[in-house]
């Protein structure tokens, strides 16, 4: 754990006339880790459109939904949470579906790969490691991604986007939450 140090000097001055300071040789040294848990934690709740992002609120563009039995979520929304870059290519035809890529370098240097078009269960995912490909595949979505209209937003299964990633799901079913863990 990446620890940094912080020393601090600490001087007291009394009221008395004329004031009288402590010495510099007070010194106060104090270890504070970097970041105690780098976990990631959503929490999300089936037809709510707030999620909680570790201690914070944040409001989803789309509540999360069940189609075909699966948990339907935003998908530019647990992409960036994970600190993914998306980037949405329209098709030529301006029809409203399109490409998706997104990109992550994970904390010790992976960096995964997926590409995907709506409509299509497929994505192509690629995963590096210090500049090699060692995973080249194809996945398939139980439920290909899909458009949500009038939102614009673009749905994912989310057990294919959060394993993608090498997240874990857990699902209460009598709340129908949904906890996802990320390690970055």
């Amino acid at each position: 754990m990446d620890q940094h140090i912080y020393t601090y000097f600490l001087m007291t001055i009394d009221n008395q006339s004329p004031p009288h300071k402590s010495l510099a040789s007070n010194l106060i040294s104090i270890q504070i880790p970097e970041r105690i848990d780098p976990t990631i934690k959503i929490k999300l709740k089936i037809g709510s459109n707030l999620a909680l992002v570790g201690s914070q609120f944040v409001v989803l563009p789309i509540a999360p939904f069940t189609y075909k039995d699966r948990t339907m979520v935003p998908m530019r929304f647990i992409s960036e949470v994970f600190g993914a870059k998306v980037l949405w290519v329209e098709d030529e035809s301006r029809n409203g579906e399109g490409t998706i890529d997104i990109s992550l370098l994970k904390k010790d240097g992976t960096q995964i790969f997926i590409t995907f078009h709506t409509l299509d269960p497929k994505a192509l995912y690629r995963v590096f490691k210090n500049g090699l490909i060692v995973t080249d595949t194809t996945m398939l979505m139980d439920v290909p991604a899909f458009i949500v209209k009038p939102a614009n937003r673009t749905v994912v299964p989310l057990r294919f986007i959060a394993e993608a990633f090498g997240a874990s799901i857990t699902y209460d079913e009598p709340s129908e939450e949904v906890t996802i863990l990320f390690s970055p």
